[in-house]
């Protein structure tokens, strides 16, 4: 296993992205300038796969088809819950 630290950007909503690998483990989300980044450590011995998120606000609905929370980011005066599908 050759593991490596990625950033994904992610946006309000249901998002698909590409890694270069299996993601491995979720380290950390947060906001890196005005963008929602998640990193996370991505086996690149893997194969390239598509993964899918959901971001949502307090408040609103969540989902059914989530797997488990990713983690929370406060951008004041918003709090964004980031899960994964």
């Amino acid at each position: 296993m050759k593991k490596h630290i990625h950033k994904f950007t992610l946006m309000v909503g249901q998002n698909t992205v590409r890694s270069e690998g299996r993601i491995h483990r979720v380290l950390h989300v947060a906001f890196q300038g005005d963008k929602l980044c998640l990193w996370a450590e991505v086996d690149t011995d893997d194969s390239a796969q598509l993964n899918h998120f959901h971001v949502v606000g307090t408040g609103f609905n969540v989902p059914n088809n989530v797997a488990r929370h990713i983690g929370s980011v406060v951008e004041d005066p918003y709090v964004w819950h980031v899960y994964q599908m």
